[in-house]
């Protein structure tokens, strides 16, 4: 539970999180190095995708979901800590165009990754180069499970 205590600037909103968020943020807190509650959506592309037209999109996503843009802190009232899931008025994504040699062990790492729970979002998008060709062929979102 190393989260920030304080409360982050840009928030639009916020609220207790559910008992389940708080059971999986605590799973990712005791094994970060683990990629515990960390999910992928893994999707080969039938033709190559303009990052900018993709953040833009995931931009927009963001916009109309909110819980796109939260993040969780501890707060700790009369000794009893809380888990407050907070939704920031933006949270641009990180989109990355890579060429790993290795395409089982780049999603072993991006899970082992992870995310600073305390600051949003908690997602990234990264298109993947499977066939050497400079086209981004193999689309991976990954996300923290406490926030879908």
């Amino acid at each position: 539970m190393n989260q920030a205590l304080t409360k982050p600037q840009g928030v639009s909103d916020e609220y207790p999180a559910t008992p389940l968020q708080v059971g999986m943020v605590l799973n990712s807190e005791r094994s970060p190095s683990k990629g515990v509650e960390i999910e992928q959506v893994v999707i080969e592309l039938e033709r190559p995708v303009k990052i900018d037209e993709l953040q833009s999109a995931f931009e927009q996503v963001s916009q109309r979901h909110p819980v796109l843009r939260s993040a969780f802190r501890w707060e700790v009232n009369q000794s009893q800590p809380t888990l407050i899931q907070y939704i920031t008025a933006s949270a641009p994504i990180e989109i990355t165009h890579i060429h790993p040699q290795d395409f089982e062990r780049f999603l072993l790492e991006d899970r082992q990754r992870g995310f600073e729970l305390h600051r949003p979002p908690l997602q990234r998008v990264t298109l993947i180069d499977t066939q050497g060709d400079g086209d981004g062929d193999c689309f991976i979102w990954t996300f923290h499970h406490a926030i879908l």
